[in-house]
């Protein structure tokens, strides 16, 4: 089993794997519900948090398990959230999800972090392949996938579901050989 790490220095922002403390969950909390109506048009989860005690249960769910969810803290401070959303050891694909504050985009911290995730599911997990699902109207997050090297699949039609109606998304991947290739260079 790979022991995934507490926290990831990337220079100028961290991934940190939460922790259970009402601190956090009133930061995590806070984050979310400034930027409730940018991130609930792309993640249903976003509508889930109404009150600080919700984004300390789901803190303290997944505070014990050994996988890679982490918290993007700039300056200690929480302003997205990064890691794997799907992970099947019998196929070798793992899923990165990710998240990010608008007013912090720009910076690549997304970019970034995909790079330090993919690094854990090829190098530590053997996993042959990683992909990420994009909506297709986000095209910011679309630009991140593209910049992180993935190359774009195709469209899943209507295999999402976003406040109650099904949405577009759009595959990409990245094979193990690629990511070796990138290494070399």
């Amino acid at each position: 089993m790979t022991e995934f790490p507490k926290r990831i220095d990337c220079g100028d922002f961290e991934l940190v794997k939460p922790e259970a403390t009402f601190d956090k969950a009133q930061e995590f909390f806070d984050v979310v519900t400034k930027n409730r109506d940018f991130l609930s048009q792309w993640l249903e989860w976003a509508d889930y948090y109404s009150k600080p005690e919700d984004a300390y249960n789901y803190l303290k769910t997944i505070e014990p398990l050994n996988e890679p969810s982490y918290l993007i803290q700039v300056g200690g401070k929480v302003v997205g959230g990064h890691g794997f959303v799907g992970f099947d050891e019998r196929f070798k694909t793992a899923e990165i999800g990710y998240w990010l504050a608008p007013n912090f985009g720009g910076h690549g911290y997304v970019t970034r972090g995909i790079k330090f995730i993919e690094d854990f599911a090829f190098g530590k997990c053997g996993m042959n392949r990683v992909q990420i699902r994009v909506d297709v109207n986000n095209l910011k997050s679309q630009a991140v996938a593209v910049r992180a090297g993935y190359k774009k699949e195709g469209v899943l039609r209507q295999s999402y579901i976003v406040r109650g109606a099904p949405c577009d998304v759009i595959m990409y991947s990245k094979l193990k050989a690629e990511w070796e290739k990138e290494k070399v260079k």
